[in-house]
């Protein structure tokens, strides 16, 4: 028998169906703080205290992962932090696996009476065989379709940001879609390869072949034995042993210059410095922002972009005083964030460093007049000291505040009828410029425009993987990116 206060009428049915979840991430009264200034500062921290020991003791799958760390904290304003020790986890997983291929190809070598007699190791080949088997066929880690750049060479570009897919420049990506860009690749071999010589399944060292053109070449070091990298850290807080890093640390600038073209707000000339005469393919966005600036026309400086300066000041860190034309071109973007007093001293700096040196003559130019611009400013504090892994470790902690909360889309509250439940208004306003995040600032035109730049959106956004962010709850949100 059904009573009548169980019986539910189909207008309530209905009412009930279409009534719009309540988002109460996006209500204004409950939004979190933001704590992804302090994500981005420990990631970059933790960046810079890697590069203090130099190369040869550089763990570049850690640096890679704490780059990814600190794009995600401004990116996806999480409350977790980015899970750098999950992916390393996924890479020593793979390495131990990998030994097990060798282990078992070594067994099989020996049964089978191919190895040299009395010999019960794999040779340098046969063993890379064995990797580049496991990691390109098992694990299906290929190099993307457009290699090293996908800008087509001798052209100018509007937005580089089209043709190069940022996804390419980072470790995780690679790890989740087993594809990615050249220097991404080669640092997942050398990566592997020296986890196999720490665990002792080798006994050679390896490098990798710098010019990113296909799949990586790994090298053999002649001579280079595991006994001979070993190391103990005798350091009174942290003990720790493994083996020395024997990989250029070009693998790991080469992914920073290609996410600078990713990120860079501004046309790109491949002709500049271009990877077929034998340059960086880094500089090719320079002279157009710093002319429209010496000349009064162009970007509005403090309206264009500031996501673009951790790639920036990344760079530099890592080449220090050899940063050359990467510290002029910091400078310059830096510019265009608004912060007129560190761009002065970037470029002073810079200019500084390259008295004497040949440089092209019309780039001396730009500089010199962007300079004479930037004297003018008046009332603008300068840093300490420029861009630098000293620099970056001096740097206070910024502190949590409460008044500094998520961004979010704006609601409203509307009456429904008698029961008055609350409804979201789904806006696509961005939020104004003094309040928006970083990676709003790149897809924003440089004349100060609240117009997204719509090929931007997919590069940045599928990088970081922040539209999925921001369509989930905060569980939802750390379990998708944790591997």
């Amino acid at each position: 028998m059904i009573r009548e206060s169980d019986q539910i009428t189909t207008h309530e049915t209905e009412s009930a169906v279409d009534l719009p979840r309540y988002d109460v991430e996006n209500d204004k009264r409950y939004r979190r703080v933001d704590s992804s200034e302090v994500h981005a500062f420990e990631a970059r921290q933790a960046f810079a205290t890697l590069l203090v020991d130099g190369e040869h003791k550089l763990m570049l799958a850690e640096a890679s992962l704490q780059i990814t760390a600190e794009d995600d904290a401004l990116a996806s304003h999480s409350t977790v932090r980015f899970p750098v020790a999950s992916f390393l986890s996924r890479v020593s997983r793979m390495t131990r696996e990998c030994a097990m291929r060798l282990e078992a190809a070594t067994q099989s070598a020996v049964a089978s009476g191919t190895l040299p007699e009395g010999e019960r190791v794999l040779s340098p080949e046969q063993a890379m065989g064995v990797v580049c088997q496991y990691l390109s066929v098992e694990q299906r880690i290929k190099v993307s379709k457009g290699g090293r750049s996908s800008i087509p060479p001798r052209s100018v570009v509007d937005h580089p940001g089209v043709w190069e897919d940022a996804r390419g420049g980072y470790l995780n990506e690679l790890l989740v879609r087993r594809t990615g860009h050249p220097a991404a690749v080669a640092l997942l071999y050398a990566e592997v390869m020296k986890g196999l010589l720490n665990f002792g399944a080798i006994n050679f060292a390896i490098t990798v072949d710098p010019r990113f053109d296909g799949p990586p070449r790994m090298l053999v070091i002649p001579g280079m034995t595991r006994q001979m990298l070993q190391f103990i850290s005798l350091d009174e807080q942290e003990q720790s042993s493994g083996v020395l890093n024997t990989c250029t640390s070009e693998v790991l600038l080469e992914t920073l210059r290609f996410l600078k073209r990713a990120y860079w707000p501004f046309p790109w000339d491949t002709s500049i410095d271009a990877h077929e005469r034998g340059g960086t393919g880094s500089h090719g966005g320079f002279r157009l922002p710093a002319g429209g600036l010496s000349v009064g026309s162009g970007p509005v400086p403090g309206q264009g972009t500031s996501a673009g300066v951790g790639l920036h000041e990344r760079l530099v860190m890592m080449l220090g005083d050899s940063a050359g034309e990467e510290r002029r071109d910091l400078a310059v973007i830096l510019v265009h964030a608004g912060e007129i007093g560190a761009a002065r001293a970037e470029l002073r700096t810079y200019m500084a460093g390259n008295r004497g040196q040949e440089s092209d003559p019309f780039d001396t130019l730009l500089c010199s007049k962007l300079a004479s611009l930037l004297a003018t400013a008046a009332n603008v504090a300068e840093p300490a000291s420029v861009m630098s892994v000293e620099h970056v470790l001096r740097l206070p902690s910024p502190q949590v505040s409460e008044d500094r909360k998520m961004p979010s889309r704006d609601i409203e509250l509307p009456s429904s009828g008698a029961s008055a439940q609350w409804t979201r208004i789904a806006t696509e306003q961005a939020p104004p410029p003094d309040t928006c995040d970083p990676i709003h600032r790149v897809m924003t035109h440089g004349t100060g425009s609240s117009i997204p730049i719509i090929t931007h959106v997919t590069p940045v956004h599928c990088a970081l993987n922040t539209v999925r962010h921001a369509c989930m709850p905060p569980p939802a949100r750390h379990m998708l990116r944790d591997p």
